[in-house]
């Protein structure tokens, strides 16, 4: 798990899409995004849509990444964004 998160701060500094960083996140975490997009009770479109920023992440979608990548990753990029912002 340790490594999915660092693997998740680094695509974030480097400015990797989430809708690119998660699949592969998921598959390192042996999930997959249809899996994953089912159990939150999406289609794996709605799924990559609140990827891109499109839709806004529901709470229960929040907490299912946050439970399979060990990170909120909408936090983990806000707060990259907000240090590079800073500088």
């Amino acid at each position: 798990m340790e490594n999915i998160q660092q693997l998740l701060q680094i695509h974030a500094e480097k400015g990797v899409p989430m809708e690119m960083s998660v699949p592969f996140l998921l598959k390192l975490a042996g999930r997959g995004v249809e899996e994953t997009a089912n159990e939150a009770g999406f289609t794996r479109t709605h799924f990559y849509l609140t990827l891109r920023g499109e839709r806004t992440p529901p709470e229960g979608l929040r907490q299912l990444l946050e439970k399979r990548l060990g990170q909120d990753l909408w936090k983990v990029y806000r707060e990259i964004d907000d240090r590079n912002l800073a500088q």
